[in-house]
């Protein structure tokens, strides 16, 4: 019988060739995390070239998404990368590209579906469907794999070949912001669904459990459209966990349980930053702007390194609940 939810594991050599340690995934990609957490409040954005608000694989051409979006833009920012491309070391080889010495990869997600048949808990036998075909078990796991930015590549003429075709020139910037029409339209789906009145005026941005509501800014305080609807997006994701929502017990908790307020911080923004990313609004700054919000909550990564996994699981279900995709 497979065992279900076994974590993947690496092995990291240690000084000794002799000893060797197992790291979870969950461990390897929460260290990441917490490195970016920690140096977060020191980042500076001080590039401006686009791929339109994509992450890309510059050998199959397709965009990352899910949880490996912010484990990708974490590693962009620590190594002060411009292009937000990437590939794995043999796609990099195949593509005829050099890796620099002592290049140091980011770590992503991939999932693993696994599949046996369902038995009868009396015969022990496979349970059959109408048509006589087994009844299969679903289910997913996780490994790691290794990736790296194009900017970790030695100069070459494919290099930029491919910074050619996926790098588009920067638009201008200007310090107002129009509307984002489809995050609107999602905003306002959501409220007028699910009955939330949300009111606008103050210095503070928060959502009030007791209440259902919450209040924002003026949309001209602020700054950046990224800024606006990130924190607009993180405010409304705190209200899918509301007890007539999802029931998120990290919401629903008393406020003075400090590890549920942390862990409910943790969720709500790693799903803004998601979100933003997947409604192509620039996601940058506002990771940025994540890491130093949070830095005050490392302690709930460093507790227990293996809750990333369920941190990530509960922020996909926060952005599905508030998309519809997923009913109460």
């Amino acid at each position: 019988m497979k065992t279900k939810n076994a974590p993947a594991t690496i092995e990291t050599l240690l000084p000794e060739k002799s000893k060797r340690v197992k790291i979870s995934a969950e461990e390897v990609l929460t260290n990441q995390l917490i490195e970016f957490f920690e140096k977060g409040n020191t980042f500076k954005k001080d590039w401006n070239t686009s791929t339109k608000g994509k992450l890309i694989n510059c050998q199959t051409s397709a965009e990352y998404n899910g949880s490996n979006v912010v484990l990708l833009m974490m590693h962009q920012i620590l190594g002060g990368y411009p292009h937000s491309i990437y590939c794995g070391f043999g796609q990099g080889k195949t593509l005829k590209m050099q890796l620099k010495k002592g290049s140091k990869s980011a770590r992503i997600l991939m999932p693993i579906l696994h599949s046996e048949d369902k038995l009868d808990p009396e015969t022990k036998k496979p349970i059959l469907d109408a048509l006589g075909d087994p009844v299969k078990t679903n289910w997913m796991t996780y490994k790691t794999a290794c990736v790296f930015n194009i900017d970790q590549f030695e100069d070459s003429e494919q290099k930029q070949k491919i910074l050619d075709k996926f790098v588009s020139a920067p638009g201008a910037t200007v310090q107002s912001f129009k509307d984002h029409k489809p995050t609107e339209k999602l905003i306002n789906s959501y409220i007028k669904r699910e009955s939330i009145d949300v009111f606008f005026g103050g210095n503070s941005a928060f959502y009030t459990p007791s209440a259902d509501t919450v209040t924002m800014p003026e949309k001209e305080q602020f700054t950046s459209r990224c800024g606006y609807y990130g924190t607009y997006l993180h405010e409304l994701i705190h209200s899918t966990g509301h007890q007539k929502r999802i029931n998120r017990k990290t919401l629903t908790d008393p406020n003075t349980n400090r590890k549920s307020y942390a862990t409910e911080e943790l969720i709500t923004e790693l799903a803004a930053v998601n979100l933003t990313h997947e409604l192509k609004i620039s996601t940058i700054d506002k990771i940025q702007n994540s890491a130093a919000y949070l830095e005050s909550w490392i302690k709930t990564l460093k507790a227990d390194k293996k809750i990333l996994f369920k941190l990530l699981t509960q922020s996909n279900k926060a952005i599905k609940y508030l998309k519809g995709d997923i009913k109460k």
